[in-house]
């Protein structure tokens, strides 16, 4: 399910439990881990037969940096991923466009860039020449490994690339503000964390001039942290709130559908039903009921794979309320208060996935998925 990811196996006579280990690919890099070093290093033995492996530091990769701590019985208790070498260089190599004050959100609150404002050529080709495309690539870099809360940025920045502007140059430089704010923070995940898949979903209702789309963003959260997170426009343009959120719960369940056919392929086992929270209690119910009305039958046919998987027993779903939704950061720029608040649990530095969804419980849900 992953065209990057091997599960491999190794059985020894004598030996009923079979050993075990996952390796990832990225180019001419391998990311490993093994229950045991046996396999490792008869792995390592074969593949260094064909080619030239030298060993590194396992803590550092790709310019990514995961730092283990430990319980005073030498358990696991938690891996926090950083990337604070990556962000020092990229700070370095724009350091004479860093503004002089320290950004205090992701993005800048409420901004309005988008791929509507005309930007002139001689604009486009003075930040093209300021070397943007090289700012965006170390921003997306960092965003991807260490810096969840701005893909909803990093969404807008990449979406006006090939046409940069004074507006989009600092916005970027704002983001490169908050990741030296934030250099030594990163993201947690905790042995203690929710080890059952929680999935989020939002859409915003405020769409682009030029073709009516939507952003809308998701996130699956597993051991406290973000297992998998999207920010994007919507494919189709929406006609109501319901119809966006409603799509934004497809772009969720399909990932939810992959990521538990790879969790299935390397062993590891996951409670069925996924819960999914999302803050739009039309676009829960459409997805629990089989009820065609006026106000949705116009739905393209693909977005009810919905209604297949909530009967299929694979998801069911919840209501949430928007301060709680965490979904909600990546579908707009949001105040620095309002991401105060949900930054911690997103990024395993709160109390906890488990006890933000009994927060949710607390309140009286809205939609609740047919019995099956």
């Amino acid at each position: 399910m992953d065209p990057c990811l091997f599960h491999i196996t190794l059985k020894i006579k004598g030996h009923q439990v079979p050993y075990q280990m996952l390796i990832s690919i990225h180019m001419d890099d391998l990311d490993s881990i093994g229950s045991d070093d046996i396999i490792l290093e008869k792995f390592h033995a074969k593949a260094n037969a064909l080619w030239t492996l030298k060993e590194t530091n396992p803590n550092f990769m790709l310019g990514i940096e995961r730092i283990p701590e430990y319980e005073l019985d030498g358990t696991l208790k938690s891996i926090t991923v950083k990337m604070t070498a990556f962000v020092r260089g990229a700070v370095e190599a724009f350091k004479h466009h860093m503004p002089k004050r320290a950004s205090t959100a992701p993005y800048p609150p409420k901004d309005t860039l988008t791929k509507d404002i005309v930007i002139p050529d001689d604009e486009i080709a003075e930040y093209t020449k300021l070397g943007y495309s090289r700012l965006i690539g170390m921003l997306l870099w960092a965003v991807r490994h260490g810096f969840d809360e701005c893909r909803y940025g990093m969404s807008i920045l990449g979406s006006v690339a090939s046409k940069p502007g004074k507006h989009a140059w600092t916005n970027a430089m704002y983001m490169l503000s908050w990741f030296e704010v934030n250099i030594n923070r990163g993201i947690r995940w905790n042995k203690n964390g929710n080890t059952e898949i929680i999935g989020l979903f939002d859409a915003s209702d405020k769409a682009l001039l030029s073709n009516g789309k939507r952003m809308h963003g998701v996130v699956a959260m597993w051991m406290d942290g973000p297992l998998y997170s999207h920010s994007s426009r919507l494919e189709h343009v929406g006609l109501s709130i319901q119809h966006n959120e409603y799509m934004a719960l497809t772009t969720l369940v399909k990932k939810l559908v992959w990521l538990t056919q790879l969790l299935d392929e390397i062993g590891i086992q996951y409670q069925k039903p996924i819960e999914v929270f999302g803050d739009n209690v039309q676009a829960n119910r459409l997805a629990c009921e089989n009820i065609i009305t006026p106000g949705n039958q116009y739905i393209a046919h693909q977005y009810h794979f919905n209604k297949e998987k909530v009967e299929e027993g694979l998801i069911s779903i919840h209501w949430v309320d928007t301060n709680l939704n965490l979904a909600d950061i990546y579908t707009k720029p949001l105040t620095r208060a309002q991401c105060d608040l949900l930054m911690p649990d997103l990024l395993g530095y709160g109390k906890g996935i488990l006890v933000l969804r009994e927060k949710i419980r607390t309140m009286d849900p809205t939609c609740k998925p047919r019995p099956q």
